[in-house]
């Protein structure tokens, strides 16, 4: 993560998370300047499966989308085979 910000968001407010990756228009330094922040948390293990919020940190918009290696696996075999790859990440699903 090249972010000092948004590796403060995780310090903070997502400490248990493995590995956080930025997306979206912040992470290609294309956003507006209202445009949120897409970050993606990956957990060693979400018993209840991958969740999504949206949050503010440091009078920012966060869209936090969370996985472990089951839901994403899963994510990402659904979404190659659909029409809409771009969701791979933001739809919640359970593993399988």
């Amino acid at each position: 993560m090249r972010s000092p910000w948004c590796a403060g968001f995780v310090a903070r407010c997502h400490p248990d998370a493995e590995a956080p990756l930025l997306a979206g228009s912040r992470s290609r330094g294309s956003g507006a300047p209202g445009s949120d922040y897409d970050v993606i948390l990956l957990f060693g293990e979400l018993p209840n499966g991958a969740w999504r919020e949206t949050s503010t940190f440091e009078e920012q918009v966060i869209e936090t989308f969370a996985h472990d290696r089951g839901t994403l696996g899963y994510r990402s075999r659904c979404d190659r085979w659909s029409a809409r790859r771009q969701t791979v990440l933001h739809a919640p699903a359970a593993a399988e």
